[in-house]
This record gives structure tokens, C-alpha cells and sequence, in this order.
């Protein structure tokens, strides 16, 4: 499944005319796991990481970086229950 929503990504990134691998590997494993694979789930856990790598003028999205700090900023804004962690 995890590989499902690494192609379900590459096709989004696309389909935004973005041919580069934004997301690291350990970011997508991290981005499977606390989504589960769902897809709702993943659009918008991934668009906040976009929007926080947009916001600190970063290329790439790592787990350390940025998606982890996302997560963390959804669960100290108690907003967790939106992406039904």
C-alpha cells in the first residue's frame, strides 16, 4: 500500500507540472503511517507540509523536518482529530 501512495504523490506532483521528488523516502514512509494510506488524510497532511516547506523556503520535504513539525503542530493545536491520528 505504502507504494500505492508514493505513485498517488508522484502522480499529484505531476499533474502540478512539478517533475522533481519533493518528498524523502523516510517523509513518505512517515506520511503512509500516521495516514494510514487514506487518501483524504494524505492530501492534507501533505499539502501542510508543502505549505510549511513553502513557508520556510525549503526544496524538499524530510520526516525530520517537516513532517514530523506538521504532526506536532497539529497536536499541539489539538487539530489531531482532523486527521484522525
Amino acid at each position: 500500500m505504502y507504494e500505492e501512495i508514493q505513485e498517488y504523490l508522484t502522480h499529484q506532483l505531476k499533474m502540478a507540472d512539478e517533475d522533481r521528488q519533493i518528498f524523502t523516502e523516510s517523509a513518505l514512509k512517515k506520511i503512509f503511517k500516521e495516514t494510514r494510506g487514506i487518501l483524504r488524510l494524505t492530501n492534507r497532511l501533505c499539502t501542510e507540509c508543502l505549505l510549511d516547506a513553502v513557508s520556510r523556503k525549503k526544496t524538499r520535504v524530510s520526516r525530520r523536518g517537516l513532517v514530523e513539525r506538521v504532526i506536532d503542530d497539529y497536536n499541539y493545536l489539538d487539530l489531531a482529530g482532523s486527521f484522525s491520528f
